[in-house]
């Protein structure tokens, strides 16, 4: 299920400056099956970085940012699920 409006916010509210990197999921350690359901592989990705816009990579703390004008975080998490799964081919 994809959070509410709501729960988009407050995960983009997300501090990378006073972010626990611990509590942080490892991007590069995040694998999606890429045989699934376009709809599962999302549903994958967001349940297991828990924050789509606050991730580690290795020892970084690293904070994504979208345009507010541009596309939509939902557009841009599905172009990065398919480019993933295509490269894992």
């Amino acid at each position: 299920m994809l959070p509410t409006g709501e729960e988009w916010d407050k995960m983009k509210q997300a501090d990378v400056r006073t972010a626990d990197k611990s509590q942080l999921i490892d991007l590069c350690e995040v694998e999606i099956n890429p045989d699934t359901a376009l709809e599962e592989r999302i549903a994958s990705y967001l349940e297991k970085v828990k924050n789509p816009y606050l991730v580690r990579i290795g020892d970084y703390a690293v904070k994504f940012s979208y345009q507010e004008s541009g596309e939509g975080i939902e557009k841009r998490l599905l172009s990065y699920i398919l480019e993933t799964t295509k490269i894992r081919y």
